[in-house]
Formats: structure tokens, C-alpha cells, sequence
């Protein structure tokens, strides 16, 4: 099957298996059998997303434009699936706390997409408050995946291994994420697939990344990633946890200082 078939028929859900029997439609945004390297200048590599490597570009007919885009061999991406949810979701959410998808680029067997370039605590929750409506968990959250634009403002990125869930009740049993900022129930579900989690999770790992922040390491980063899961298993979990609507309700983050300190150290 020629790799733009495939790809329709991965979004409009003609392939037999259960998971991808979805009807999605091609993003509005995908440019086919475009070169991105027609259009931009690689300038450096800044990262690795879920999926592939992200580089800083510069638009070539305006150099003041930059993207981070990010480039997938679809032919060797075991699961294409979760990156098409990466797509569908950067496609219809829209938000000032959330990165933007320019544009998606289809050329030979590659697939590129070219997102905003970042260069408030409450950005972050008001990011999750947004996610958590639409019934998304991020379920990778993590320093890391917050970017920083050059006006201060907060961008929550990388939705690789998102999930999406139809209804409030739904949850998910997925064993995925980062170790040292993952939830405990998703830890349980490595070996535990009666209880699911949902939308709560990220706001564990929204703790994990403020002490990140603070101490520029996540707790017990001295640890294997297996023994820190073995150690969370084996600890007891707090037995409250804020709704992220909770949260941006809290003093630390209601009250919290305006961007204009840190604009001034951005622009200096």
C-alpha cells in the first residue's frame, strides 16, 4: 500500500483491528509529498520527543520564523497509531498554555511535523485544565515537556503518549510514561490490570516536576527506574489528590507572582 493510503486509512480507521476502528479525518494541516528541507533550515538539535529527535529550524523565506520539527520514518515506527494521536490532538487543541502544530509535512517515507518554537506555574495547570476537560491525560509530564517561549509564557508539549478517552468513566490500563515521574496507579498497571487510572495521574507527575524544578532533579533520580517503581509500589500513597481545578484555585498558584521578572532575565 502506497504510504499516503496508508496513512488515510490509519485516520479513517479501515484498518481490521479493534484499536484503530476510529473515524478520523487527514489534518487539515498535512502538506504531502512536501520536503520540510525545502521550506526550513535545520540549526540545531534540540531534544527527543516520544517518537524522534527535534530540531530548531528557521523558515527559509523568513529567518525570523523558527519551529521545532520533529521527523518519523513511518515504515520503522512500530506503533504509528499513538503518534496519529500525538497529530489529533495537537490538531484540534487549541490553547496559549498548549504548543501549536504549524503545519504536517508527508514526503517519501517520512513524516514531519513542524511545531511552535519555545525558546507561570498557573500556565501549566491552566494547560492540564484544558487537556483534562477534553478527557486527555498527558501521561508524560515532566520539565522537560514544559517549554518556555521568549515572552514567558508556558507551553506544555510532547504528546506522544497521550491518551483519549470517550467518556469521563473511562480510564486506562497502559503501563507507559517515565518512571520517576510516574503516578502509582499507572505503575500498578504493569502487573495489575483491574484498576484503571485516569485523568489524576498528571497531577502526580505535576508534583514530581515542581520538585524536579526546585531541586533540579526528580526524587530518587539516584535509582534505577525499576527501583524507584518497586519503592513507590511499596510506600504509601497519599490518599488525596487535587483536581487540577483545585489547584488553580490554591494561593501558590492564584497568587502567584506576574512573568515580568522572568521576561526581564529572557530579554537580558
Amino acid at each position: 500500500m502506497p504510504l499516503l493510503e496508508k496513512f488515510k486509512s490509519l485516520f479513517r480507521g479501515q484498518r481490521s483491528t479493534p484499536k484503530m476502528n476510529k473515524q478520523r479525518l487527514l489534518p487539515e494541516n498535512l502538506e504531502v509529498e512536501i520536503d520540510p528541507n525545502c521550506l526550513w533550515d535545520i540549526l540545531d538539535e534540540i531534544g527527543d520527543g516520544a517518537f524522534g529527535k527535534v530540531k530548531k529550524v528557521c523558515c527559509k523565506q523568513d529567518p525570523t520564523v523558527f519551529a521545532a520539527i520533529k521527523t518519523i520514518d513511518v515504515d520503522h515506527t512500530q506503533d504509528l497509531d499513538d503518534l496519529l494521536v500525538e497529530i489529533e490532538i495537537l490538531s484540534q487543541c487549541k490553547h496559549d498554555n498548549l504548543v501549536r502544530l504549524l503545519a504536517c509535512y508527508l514526503f517519501g517515507d517520512k513524516l514531519s511535523m513542524a511545531l511552535e518554537f519555545c525558546g507561570e506555574e498557573q500556565g501549566v495547570c491552566a494547560a492540564l485544565q484544558y487537556l483534562h476537560e477534553k478527557l486527555i491525560i498527558h501521561r508524560d509530564l515532566k520539565a522537560s515537556n514544559i517549554l518556555l517561549t521568549s515572552d514567558a509564557c508556558v507551553k506544555l508539549a510532547d504528546f506522544g503518549i497521550s491518551a483519549v478517552m470517550k467518556h469521563e468513566r473511562d480510564g486506562r490500563l497502559s503501563f507507559i510514561g517515565t518512571p520517576y515521574w510516574m503516578a502509582p496507579e499507572v505503575m500498578r498497571c504493569e502487573t495489575d490490570k483491574s484498576q484503571p487510572y485516569d485523568c489524576s495521574a498528571d497531577i502526580w507527575s505535576l508534583g514530581i516536576t515542581l520538585i524536579e524544578m526546585a531541586q533540579m532533579d526528580p526524587p530518587n533520580h539516584q535509582m534505577s527506574p525499576l527501583r524507584v517503581i518497586i519503592k513507590v509500589q511499596m510506600s504509601e500513597a497519599p490518599t488525596e489528590r487535587y483536581t487540577v481545578t483545585k489547584l488553580l484555585m490554591h494561593p501558590f498558584v492564584k497568587d502567584a507572582v506576574d512573568n515580568r521578572p522572568l521576561l526581564n532575565v529572557l530579554r537580558n
